[in-house]
């Protein structure tokens, strides 16, 4: 297999020169600017509607539930069509439906079923641009730039979302919550226009006639990959690990904020600066400097410093009872998680694209989508149920444990450290 070569030209500037992989960021970050005016605003927008808690946490769940359904089916057709055209459909088609709430809830016609509906619609948009992302990469840069594209690339999201919900409030307070929508619409239409411009080499959709038997035939090629293919299983399941170990921090958080830290809202909003300001350096670090090592190298030490820094939260409330201190040391704690983050999920992403035949590419980062997807609630959900046993500090500290264990598992296994060298 041809793998990533140690170059130290790899980094940065190198990726300049690729004008249709810089638009392709530079759409995505605007749409992901527009994903922060959603967040806070699609939650507002809800409470004030209802009033209730319970409409806002099941919508939530229906969002996820394209992914899972729809993730097979999406795979085979981002594999058999243009990957230019899905994400400019995916992306238009988004932009309509944010558009439809925004106004819908101006002309106050607005109803909790209509959110249901739009909210699946959009979801399902949203199924078939995810994998078409990884999909297109190899169609616009060289193999030995994918490990620094996939890390800029998580730096430039993390930067935009930061910035956005940075900017909801006063947004919302200017323009309103339709305003934010239609802000929110617009930039997705943008990202539509950006994409126009690709130049995508070798970007061919598939001239035989989809049926239902070539359906299966073509998910089972997919899956056969998958199941015969040790190295991608171990590609999916580091996907997984990942969010199913940071899930039960969203989750857990604000009652760590209260009753370790005996803070409050404002200190929650600061770690999670502190995380983002952390993954928005890691993947800066690693687009230019990572490079240099191996990718299986990378792996196996942004899993020990995710492992030993998520454990280290144990000490903050328990071991260092003074607030102030444990407030400074849980934000510097955070910090190097968000650190850690993307030293683990770059160099996966990298590998996952060398070890995955560009033409199946599509069934298989869809697979792997779902696969993540499903692991945050899982996480959410046993992290919830353990949390009534056991503290925050300690459920902390045993997963912080866990993942260092993952890590010299990775040290001992000979066949991924040489196939991701």
């Amino acid at each position: 297999m041809e793998t990533v070569v140690t170059n130290k030209k790899n980094g940065i500037k190198e990726l300049f020169p690729h004008k249709s992989y810089v638009t392709l960021v530079f759409a995505n970050v605007i749409s992901r600017f527009g994903d922060s005016l959603d967040s806070i605003a699609f939650g507002w927008m809800v409470y004030i509607l209802t009033g209730s808690k319970l409409l806002l946490g099941t919508l939530l769940a229906v969002n996820a539930v394209p992914s899972i359904l729809f993730s097979a089916f999406a795979g085979v057709l981002v594999d058999r069509l243009k990957k230019k055209t899905v994400l400019i459909v995916g992306y238009t088609g988004r932009g309509i439906m944010v558009s439809i709430v925004a106004f819908l809830f101006m002309t106050k016609l607005l109803r909790p079923w209509h959110l249901f509906v739009l909210t699946f619609i959009n979801s399902s948009f949203e199924s078939f641009t995810s994998p078409t992302q990884s999909a297109i990469l190899p169609l616009l840069l060289p193999k030995e730039l994918f490990l620094a594209a996939s890390s800029i690339s998580t730096s430039a999201y993390k930067f935009a979302e930061l910035i956005g919900l940075g900017a909801a409030g006063a947004i919302i307070a200017v323009f309103g919550i339709s305003g934010a929508f239609f802000i929110d619409g617009a930039t997705f239409f943008i990202a539509a226009i950006l994409i126009l411009f690709l130049k995508v080499k070798n970007d061919i959709s598939s001239k035989s006639k989809l049926t239902l038997n070539s359906y299966f035939v073509e998910f089972k090629e997919g899956f056969s990959f998958i199941k015969n293919n040790k190295l991608i299983r171990t590609t999916i399941i580091l996907f997984a690990l990942i969010n199913l170990f940071l899930s039960p921090v969203g989750v857990m958080l604000p009652a760590f904020v209260k009753e370790n830290l005996k803070s409050g809202p404002e200190m929650l909003s600061t770690l999670g600066i502190s995380l983002t300001v952390g993954m928005i350096l890691g993947g800066f670090l690693v687009a230019q400097f990572g490079c240099r090592f191996k990718i299986s190298t990378l792996i196996i030490v942004g899993f020990f410093s995710l492992g030993i820094n998520y454990a280290l939260l144990y000490i903050p409330g328990n071991v260092i009872t003074n607030n102030a201190i444990s407030c400074i040391l849980a934000s510097v704690l955070f910090g190097l998680i968000g650190l850690s983050i993307p030293v683990i999920s770059s160099p996966v992403q990298t590998y996952f694209l060398n070890v995955t035949p560009r033409e199946i590419l599509g069934r298989v980062s869809a697979v792997v989508g779902m696969v993540s997807i499903c692991a945050t609630p899982l996480g959410s959900a046993v992290s919830g149920v353990i949390s009534e046993y056991v503290s925050i500090s300690a459920l902390f500290g045993a997963m912080g444990i866990i993942i260092s264990l993952i890590a010299l598992l990775l040290i001992f296994n000979k066949k991924f450290r040489q196939a991701a060298e």
